[in-house]
Formats: C-alpha cells, structure tokens, sequence
C-alpha cells in the first residue's frame, strides 16, 4: 500500500488525519475493550457500488489486539454489513504483496 512503516508515530497520525475525510477508501476506527483508545483502522476501498462489489484493506491492529479475536470480529462486521445491508455480490482483500507478520511485542 506504499506508505508505511511510517518514521515516527507523529507521521503516522498526520496520514490518519489525512485520511480521515476520505470516502474512497473508507477508513473506520476498530474499538475494543481498550480504554479510551481505538485498536486499529480498516477499510472499505475500490468501492463499486453499480457492480455491487468492493474491498477490504487498510487494515492494522495495535499490538495490544494482534493475534486476538479482534480482525475476525472487524471482518465479520464488514462482511456483514456488505453482503447483508448493502447486498454487495463480490468483496475482496487487498493486502501487500510483501506483507510480513506483525511483530510480537
């Protein structure tokens, strides 16, 4: 996706608040059980709504929320809400090529 791993964590907010307007993709804030702090970001991108078709990508998970049931729960929502509420036929994932594990912390 080209723009991370970001230089310092005030880089990374500057691109979050960048992104934040934009409806194309679609960037939603992931909470959790977390305390006064989102867990991650997801989104919906290549959003097509006459093919009734998009895609899921963008998405991070703090390390507090790696490897728990956290992704499977934002999925099914996304998922949910595509096939169910907007009867999307088609949804894809979009993910690095160079996609690496996230480090354990």
């Amino acid at each position: 996706m080209g723009y991370s791993p970001f230089e310092s964590q005030d880089a990374m907010q500057v691109w979050l608040w960048e992104k934040s307007e934009s409806s194309e993709p679609t960037f939603l804030k992931v909470h959790t059980h977390l305390p006064n702090r989102p867990a991650g970001m997801v989104s919906f991108l290549n959003i097509t709504p006459d093919m009734r078709w998009d895609e899921l990508g963008h998405i991070w998970y703090c390390p507090e929320v790696q490897r728990t049931n956290v992704n499977t729960e934002a999925t099914y929502l996304m998922l949910s809400e595509a096939f169910d509420r907007l009867e999307y036929r088609r949804v894809g994932w979009k993910c690095d090529a160079q996609l690496l594990s996230s480090p354990s912390l």
